[in-house]
């Protein structure tokens, strides 16, 4: 698949997992309110606080989960491809 870098697609393919972590984390920061102003007092703050629905969030934690699994997945597949290529006999779950 990559010659002689198996490495590389399950890297990247976590890589990106980690990309949507963050960004789930990120996005469940802007979701929290700021601080409220006491009701005492008037507060002029120039940024308005963008409320996100939680589910933004958490589809990007899914994503992230799901692409982590597929890089191990991956991972697993070229460990073992490249076993049965230089003939281990314990390589096969089932011998003949």
């Amino acid at each position: 698949m990559t010659g002689s870098r198996p490495w590389l697609v399950p890297a990247t393919i976590a890589a990106i997992a980690v990309v949507f972590l963050i960004a789930g984390v990120l996005t469940w920061q802007v979701m929290s309110a700021g601080v409220p102003c006491p009701a005492h007092s008037v507060c002029v703050t120039a940024v308005k606080h963008h409320r996100l629905h939680p589910i933004r969030a958490e589809l990007l934690w899914a994503i992230s989960a799901l692409l982590a699994i597929i890089a191990a997945e991956v991972a697993l597949w070229q460990r073992r491809q490249v076993s049965l290529r230089s003939g281990h006999v314990g390589a096969t779950r089932y011998r003949d």
